[in-house]
């Protein structure tokens, strides 16, 4: 706001469009104070304020829902009396329908909306005109799970709701543990998960040969004195002491396990050294690696055919945020894109702007990321006594040492003050903020309501799966209630708050199984399938089975009809696809293509070690620090300044970069002394360290010319000498004064001809004219690798050479 006040105050032509009753912004320091106080931050030229011009039409909803709307934002209202109440087109009057509904359980809540958007798809409704949006994102899974089992299309929009499926979580798991031998609970996640089946008692030992691992067989806790517990407590944690089951897992010693877990234990302790061989390597085939080597990608094929495609769907999504993933430092390893998802999990709002795809899909979101669109039939469900709105408000500087303190904010005003640092003072702070956080879920639900154009269905229920009291129908949906009542829509049912005092899940869960016993019915298929795999490969020689040679029609047990032919086939071209990319993923030669833009030094690179220049644009490495090279900045910095003031810009080149051979370190006074007994010392040059980008073949060419000096023949020709001072010994390579010299043409916008170009070193004094240097033509021409840089070889010579050696 201040950038922009700065910019466009003061009378310039300013038009703002906003809405204060929708201040959720994802942005981090965004306030409501910048729509309502912008006719006075912009006022006019003659010092009025702005005019106020309201948008009341609402072309989305009917009118029955935009009178729930402005039921709902009454409060609001009177913080800002300037915005009109929201007023339909003339087409909407009487449109506009409300279903809700509380429910004794969270479980009846889901099923009902379920089953309410089932009917309506039924009836003919398209999946992509329903909206499911939720207040938490842990409601996710169950509605996605509600949906999928009744065979409804659904897409999870936005990177926290796919963390929230179990399929993308057992990824992310398996992620964690490949990345940190310390990732002990992502690696019990594993263990005790449907693939692994590990029981309690075989992980409890696991965990205690872990200890040992790290103890070295010593004391347990229970033998340590006070003074040693007492240090642990305060000494900070050494890393080779961190227990890793993951270390256990590779040694699990000979306790007394079941008797299968050993075996499990060494087979994914095998499969976690193989996916660890690829950490350097691409985040998505990495990615890829993990899924097919878990089995994920079968166990998503083995669904029924509806939670097939929607866990497939939702795999490929989250493996398409990992190919367009890399951080701000460019760095797109697994640690950088694991930060990244703790990241979107506990800071989505201001993280990502994700968009529903034109997927025929119901799209199940978040309430924050539905803010500016809009469907025919929208579903608020969850609408629960503390979850929205919720109980838990904005973070206070008084209890966050990383919330900045409101009076230091621009919309301090919008915050209530801590006059006093007393009891009395926090109580009634704490109180104001909580009124504050309570306006700002206020807003938010106004969002939500006004997404639904023609149909809003609300719902709640009393018990939820781990609360130990009931919740019960939250201000928002006993407001909807009332609206409905009234003659605008449908109370489909209303429970009474239960009387027992014990939540109904608890008592159904004092007993249960672990590991979750697996589905009967889809577990007996998937041994039968093995049972003809197996059958397959003993009646031939495993040994000579490949797939190159041996088709999926070969192996078949019996005859195919012509679809399953036609299937099978298909799994011959994808299987024959994915070797030929293995083939190329793991090829020794890598084509590196050169970047659009490129420094004068990395093109002589290119020409004198091509080969060199790739692995360093593959895989950039630090170099260690050179102190010759500070003195050689530090000299060109000398000369600089001994002929004009240096430019406030960045340079796009240090000097003395191409300076290969540096001088030692009491060699920059003698270097000083010997500049100014030398030619140059009185010569003003026309220009200093002269800037310059040289487009080349496409590419741009970026670098500094040490000095240009401009001289006038007898016909009035201009004439130009460029000069790289160096403080080295060696020879440099003449191809930097090509580049200069092309360079400074194009400036200049003479001939090349009329430029010559010269290394100066210092040190000796002596100045090295290079007058047959390479043109732009064949400059660009080893851009392209068509030919090396050379300059025009003269015609005599050529015959000379020919002669010679012919």
């Amino acid at each position: 706001m201040r950038l922009l006040t700065d910019l466009f105050g003061g009378g310039h032509p300013v038009t703002a469009v906003g809405d204060p009753f929708q201040a959720i912004y994802g942005w981090r320091g965004a306030s409501v104070r910048g729509i309502s106080d912008f006719p006075i931050t912009f006022r006019r030229l003659d010092g009025s304020p702005a005019p106020l011009y309201g948008l009341a039409q609402n072309n989305r909803s009917g009118s029955r829902l935009l009178d729930l709307a402005n039921r709902l934002a009454a409060p609001l209202r009177e913080r800002h009396p300037e915005v009109k109440e929201l007023t339909p087109r003339p087409d909407f009057v009487g449109q506009g329908d409300t279903r809700c509904a509380l429910f004794e359980t969270n479980a009846d809540e889901v099923a009902w909306v379920a089953d309410g958007i089932a009917a309506e798809v039924a009836a003919g409704r398209a999946p992509r005109d329903i909206a499911v949006l939720v207040r938490v994102r842990s409601d996710f899974a169950q509605y996605h799970e509600a949906l999928v089992a009744r065979g409804i299309p659904v897409e999870v929009v936005g990177l926290g709701g796919l963390l929230a499926l179990p399929e993308i979580s057992d990824l992310v798991a398996m992620l964690h543990v490949i990345d940190d031998a310390t990732a002990n609970a992502a690696l019990v996640r594993l263990l005790a998960g449907p693939r692994w089946r590990i029981g309690p008692r075989d992980l409890a030992l696991l965990g205690r040969r872990a200890g040992e691992l790290v103890r070295g067989g010593g004391a347990g806790a229970s033998e340590a004195s006070i003074e040693d517990l007492l240090d642990e407590a305060v000494a900070g944690t050494d890393p080779t002491e961190v227990v890793s089951l993951s270390d256990a897992l590779e040694r699990p010693g000979h306790l007394a396990y079941s008797a299968e877990a050993p075996e499990r234990f060494r087979l994914f302790a095998a499969e976690l050294r193989e996916l660890r061989r690829l950490l350097g390597g691409s985040l998505l085939d990495l990615m890829h690696r993990v899924v097919s080597v878990t089995g994920l990608d079968v166990e998503v094929g083995a669904a029924p055919y509806g939670p097939k495609t929607r866990r497939s769907d939702a795999l490929s999504t989250f493996l398409d945020v990992a190919a367009s993933f890399a951080d701000l430092d460019g760095d797109p390893s697994v640690r950088a894109f694991l930060s990244y998802l703790h990241a979107a999990d506990e800071f989505e709002r201001g993280l990502e702007t994700a968009t529903p795809t034109a997927s025929d899909s119901v799209k199940l979101l978040t309430v924050h990321k539905a803010k500016g669109l809009e469907w025919p039939v929208v579903v608020l469900p969850d609408l629960t006594d503390d979850v929205f709105p919720t109980n838990r408000g904005r973070s206070r500087w008084t209890t966050s040492a990383s919330t900045l303190p409101f009076a230091l904010r621009g919309d301090a005003a919008d915050f209530p003050d801590l006059t006093e640092v007393s009891n009395a003072a926090l109580k009634t702070f704490d109180e104001r903020m909580r009124e504050a956080d309570a306006i700002e879920e206020l807003r938010l639900a106004y969002v939500a309501v006004t997404r639904a154009k023609s149909v809003l269905v609300a719902s709640s229920h009393w018990w939820g799966p781990t609360q130990k009291l009931p919740r019960g129908p939250s201000e928002y949906l006993v407001t909807i209630k009332s609206h409905c009542e009234v003659g605008h829509g449908v109370v489909a049912a209303w429970a009474a708050q239960p009387e027992a005092d014990a939540n109904p899940y608890l008592a159904e869960r004092d007993t249960a199984t672990w590991p979750v016993p697996l589905a009967p019915e889809p577990f007996a298929e998937r041994r039968r399938a093995a049972a003809w795999v197996r059958e397959a490969m003993a009646a031939g020689d495993p040994a000579r089975v490949s797939t190159d040679e041996v088709s999926t029609n070969e192996l078949s047990t019996g005859e195919l009809t012509p679809r399953e032919r036609v299937e099978v086939a298909g799994w011959d071209r994808d299987l024959s696809a994915l070797l030929d990319e293995a083939r190329r993923a793991h090829h020794q030669e890598l084509d590196v293509p050169l970047p659009d833009a490129l420094s004068a030094s990395a093109v002589v690179r290119l020409a004198k070690d091509p080969a060199g220049l790739a692995r360093d644009l593959a895989r950039p490495m630090p170099r260690p620090p050179a102190p010759a090279a500070s003195r050689g900045t530090r000299f060109h910095a000398w000369v600089e300044s001994l002929f004009g003031e240096r430019p406030l810009l960045d340079r796009t080149e240090l000097e003395g970069a191409a300076d290969d051979d540096l001088v030692p370190d009491d060699s920059l006074v003698g270097l000083q002394q010997a500049f100014l007994a030398g030619p140059y010392a009185t010569l003003a040059p026309h220009q200093i360290e002269a800037p310059f980008q040289l487009v080349l073949d496409g590419r741009v060419i970026r670098g500094r010319i040490d000095a240009v000096y401009r001289t006038v023949d007898a016909a009035g020709i201009e004439h130009y000498d460029v000069i790289d001072w160096k403080t080295g010994r060696q020879p440099a390579d003449p191809l930097q004064l090509a580049l200069y010299r092309a360079a400074w043409a194009r400036i200049a916008q003479v001939p090349e001809s009329q430029v010559r170009g010269g290394f100066y070193y210092v040190a000796t004094g002596e100045i090295d004219w290079h007058d047959a240097l390479p043109g732009a033509i064949e400059l660009a021409a080893l851009l392209r690798g068509d030919t090396p840089a050379k300059a025009p070889v003269p015609a005599e010579q050529l015959e000379l050479a020919l002669d010679e050696n012919p």
